[in-house]
């Protein structure tokens, strides 16, 4: 890495504010739990052994029932007309590194390979948002929790799983997005997922946070409106920079400050207890409905 290079590296986070606006309290233990299972994307067996792992995690959690169908993971917690919905895949673009450490300092997370002496990825895309919704499990009374394999090489879970987990939904959350600037995504995947009809629910929040409304490419939620999901979602911006890649980087406090929002959020729309609607207009509805899309495979 080029002095140049590091400078331009350092000079770019340096200029996002990092400024702590929230005060969730972050289980860092857990997130590098989640880490530590390590799960490439094109490794079959190990994102295997990662869902095997989350579903014992998660089935200890009390009152939380866990359903296992073709590598896609289904957790309900508590019995209610409506649930908030929190997404999260547990597939990592990230190479299978031997010596991974994980640090963390007052304001970043980061790791290294003790087996090359050089720093190297996490997955924090997406561990972060597996952090978070196993979180909601604890913390909520009643939730919905849907992970998903698959989605860095093309949303094959959410093209391939159950929808009907989506029918009581009352809105669809997902953190999986950089946050060089402070993105809730409303459009994704060529889908406008967010009915801009109700931001305005949430405009005191995004204002105290800093989030704006943004486009993004590819993600979970963008598939599953794809495939007809009827109420709001979004992608959120959660704190990681640099995902995909071994100069992988995380903003302790912009973590804390995405969690407050995404958790805020859904009290708040909980207790609203009215579904976000988003009816998809004739001109989106899916061609192939009922079907999968992209590529699928079995798991």
């Amino acid at each position: 890495m080029t002095k140049s290079y590091v400078s331009s590296y350092v000079n770019r986070l340096e200029s996002i504010d990092h400024t702590i606006k929230g005060d969730f309290p972050v289980d860092f233990d857990l997130l590098f739990d989640i880490m530590y299972q390590q799960s490439p994307t094109y490794q079959p067996e190990m994102e295997r052994l990662k869902k095997d792992w989350l579903v014992e995690l998660i089935s200890k959690i009390e009152g939380v029932t866990v359903v296992e169908k073709g590598g896609n993971i289904y957790c309900t917690k508590g019995e209610a007309e409506f649930y908030p919905t929190i997404v999260a895949h547990y597939d990592t673009a990230q190479d299978y590194h031997v010596g991974m450490r994980i640090f963390k300092t007052d304001k970043w997370i980061f790791g290294f390979d003790d087996a090359t002496g050089e720093q190297c990825g996490l997955g924090l895309d997406d561990s972060v948002g597996v952090c978070f919704a196993i979180q909601m499990l604890k913390m909520m009374p009643v939730c919905k929790v849907f992970l998903p394999y698959g989605e860095e090489r093309g949303i094959v879970g959410t093209n391939c799983c159950d929808m009907s987990f989506f029918d009581n939904s009352l809105v669809v959350t997902q953190l999986d997005r950089r946050s060089y600037t402070t993105d809730f995504i409303q459009y994704t995947n060529g889908y406008q997922v967010w009915n801009p009809e109700h931001l305005t629910l949430i405009e005191p929040l995004m204002d105290k946070y800093g989030y704006k409304p943004a486009s993004g490419t590819a993600t979970d939620v963008g598939g599953l409106r794809r495939r007809g999901l009827k109420v709001s979602s979004h992608n959120l911006s959660c704190g990681y920079f640099n995902e995909h890649g071994d100069s992988e980087v995380a903003s302790v406090n912009l973590m804390i400050n995405a969690f407050s929002f995404a958790y805020e959020m859904l009290t708040m729309l909980a207790e609203r207890n009215l579904p976000l609607e988003f009816p998809l207009p004739s001109f989106d509805l899916p061609k192939h409905s009922g079907k999968k899309s992209y590529s699928s495979e079995s798991h």
